[in-house]
């Protein structure tokens, strides 16, 4: 499901809601939500008002996700938001994160899912807060002993071919 982000609104939900997080800059919580959406293999776009910081491109890429200015579009960025919702051909594969309620109220309208930025944020600290999976068993466990293996047991234990 792709994901679509009200920059800011992500971006001040993260500065409250963690205190790590207090001084995080706006590329800072790109990069984290990035490395999330490369987590769980998915794309989005992350979108804030306003228009590109100067020294920057109009539109930029951090992994799978693209990070744009509705100031470039001549918008704000909720109604960009509302805009890529409104025009999609299957609105039910969207993950909007917004808490503004009348961006939440559009999404559900087209039946997109709709995450406020506390929930999202919830359920990334949930993610890396798991326990790392437990390592497989080595291949070689299952294949059993090589025929030297075996020969050089059999001569610890004192057992002869003919004890078979």
């Amino acid at each position: 499901m792709p994901y679509l982000f009200d920059g800011y609104n992500i971006y001040h939900a993260a500065q409250k809601a963690l205190e790590q997080w207090s001084a995080i800059t706006v590329m800072g919580m790109c990069d984290f939500i990035a490395g999330d959406l490369n987590y769980i293999k998915e794309s989005g776009k992350l979108i804030f008002d306003g228009v590109c910081p100067r020294g920057r491109d109009d539109s930029c890429q951090v992994g799978s996700l693209s990070i744009y200015y509705s100031g470039d579009y001549g918008v704000d960025a909720d109604t960009l938001i509302e805009d890529i919702v409104f025009s999609s051909s299957d609105p039910k594969r969207l993950v909007v994160v917004s808490s503004d309620r009348e961006i939440r109220a559009a999404v559900r309208s087209r039946k997109a899912v709709s995450l406020s930025s506390v929930e999202y944020l919830a359920s990334m600290v949930r993610r890396y807060d798991r326990p790392a999976p437990m390592p497989r068993d080595p291949k070689q466990k299952f294949s059993g002993l090589t025929p030297a293996e075996t020969n050089y047991w059999m001569k610890v234990f004192g057992i002869d071919d003919r004890d078979k």
